[in-house]
């Protein structure tokens, strides 16, 4: 897959957890062993997945964390205390169309993935900074 996304799953995850990005390891991509999301298509995979992976990494962050309460012991230590009890420890999480989204794999028909798009408007600003008065000078899009 290309996009870069090894290393922005990676961002993902590690700021979800509350860990350092070097501790972040990305499996190969195999859906014998994780639920289909649907296609790897441009950005979508980091919408999309990096999503799902965001709210399972925030999970298994939230368990180390309120092990760490439990036992007054720091992340590492808590880390590796509830794997020795556990033996490892699973997130899972499916993607879930949004409402109006729908597709029908028998007839091939319907809405295959919702479609995300950004934009950016630039607004410059005067600030009267003994009244707060705030007047526009201009509003535009961004250059591209």
């Amino acid at each position: 897959m290309g996009q870069g996304t090894a290393t922005v799953f990676r961002q993902i995850a590690a700021e979800a957890a509350g860990i350092d990005f070097d501790w972040v390891q990305v499996a190969t991509p195999d859906t014998s062993s994780v639920p289909d999301s649907g296609p790897t298509v441009a950005s979508r995979t980091v919408m999309i997945v990096g999503s799902i992976l965001d709210k399972a990494a925030r999970e298994i962050g939230d368990a180390v964390r309120a092990q760490m309460k439990r036992s007054s012991l720091d992340f590492d230590q808590a880390a590796d205390q509830l794997l020795a009890r556990e033996g490892k420890l699973v997130a899972t999480r499916q993607y879930a169309s949004p409402p109006g989204v729908a597709f029908d794999d028998t007839t091939y028909t319907g809405t295959a993935y919702a479609a995300y798009a950004w934009a950016c408007d630039i607004a410059e600003v005067q600030v009267d900074l003994d009244t707060f008065e705030v007047n526009v000078v201009g509003f535009g899009l961004a250059p591209t």
